[in-house]
């Protein structure tokens, strides 16, 4: 009998609207399986969990249930010695991991999980960011979407503590409220043997293709690939930002000009003045200087759809 532990965010998205718990224990009677379900009560507290949960050997898949948020800190308490299955109930405001694990947009997410012949086992690469902060101290942080540096970053800061609404358009509302205060960007970007310099509105890092509920930033990323890619957008103004804006909401950013595109398992990026750093949309640090960021070796066994 497989043996699932649920860890539960009962603050984000869509959790109450659905009474997640209850639905989860019902739609388990349907099968041959046994759960426990677990509520985080504070920032932090999935990570805990997480750990703990992966590190017991008594449950072979570990659902996290929520947004990208919560998603992000099961991964950062996961034991990648672990032979837990991670799973994705994704009922948050922003579910970019799930674009990949559920790419026909079904919404049969319990069925999946619970149903081996619906199921596909991917090896997801974890990430991890080395963050030196300008007051020398340093963040370590894993990831397995994406690390966005720039205005993605503070657009994530906004959408996370100064949230007005809920899915798209509260990402699309503090992208509006982004740009009354845009900062450029002069980094040094080490890949591939060379360096980049220039004066950049974003760059964002991706192991999978959007951030941000749905933006295009990485169209070229795989999460199984074993390979990083950099998406860097040269600064310009207001107008042509909200001009070309569009083109990441339907997958078409190559047509951007001042997007340019990079792979590499491994980037070091210094920033002239500090700034905000987002990983999976969680906000890793608001005066971040320094980055170094790698793939891992191990990877994470993770359900998708077939």
């Amino acid at each position: 009998m497989n043996k699932y532990a649920f860890i539960i965010n009962p603050v984000a998205g869509k959790i109450k609207k659905l009474n997640a718990a209850r639905l989860i224990e019902e739609h388990s009677k349907l099968f041959d399986v046994s759960i426990k379900i677990f509520f985080t009560s504070t920032s932090g507290h999935a990570i805990k969990l997480s750990n703990e949960l992966t590190s017991s050997n008594e449950y072979n898949t570990i659902v996290a249930v929520g947004g990208d948020g919560t998603v992000n800190e099961v991964v950062n308490g996961f034991n990648l010695d672990s032979d837990c299955r991670l799973g994705v109930l994704p009922w948050g405001s922003g579910n970019d991991v799930a674009r990949f694990l559920y790419p026909s947009n079904t919404k049969n997410y319990l069925d999946i999980l619970f149903e081996e012949k619906l199921q596909a086992i991917a090896e997801i690469n974890v990430g991890n960011c080395k963050i030196t902060q300008d007051d020398e101290t340093i963040v370590q942080k894993r990831f397995i979407n994406a690390v966005g540096i720039g205005f993605d970053a503070y657009v994530a800061y906004l959408n996370q503590f100064e949230k007005k609404f809920s899915g798209i358009l509260s990402y699309l509302v503090a992208v509006m409220r982004g740009l009354k205060s845009l900062e450029t960007l002069e980094p040094k970007i080490f890949l591939n043997g060379q360096v980049l310099e220039g004066k950049y509105l974003l760059l964002t890092i991706g192991n999978g293709k959007t951030s941000g509920g749905g933006f295009y930033l990485n169209p070229d990323a795989n999460p199984t690939d074993g390979i990083l890619n950099l998406t860097t957008v040269d600064m310009t103004g207001k107008i042509e930002i909200m001009k070309n804006l569009p083109y990441a909401l339907i997958n078409k950013l190559k047509l951007v000009k001042k997007a340019k595109f990079y792979e590499d398992d491994e980037f070091k990026i210094t920033l002239k003045n500090p700034y905000y750093v987002h990983l999976d949309g969680e906000i890793g640090s608001k005066s971040a200087k320094e980055f170094n960021i790698r793939l891992l070796q191990k990877s994470i066994k993770i359900i998708k759809s077939k």
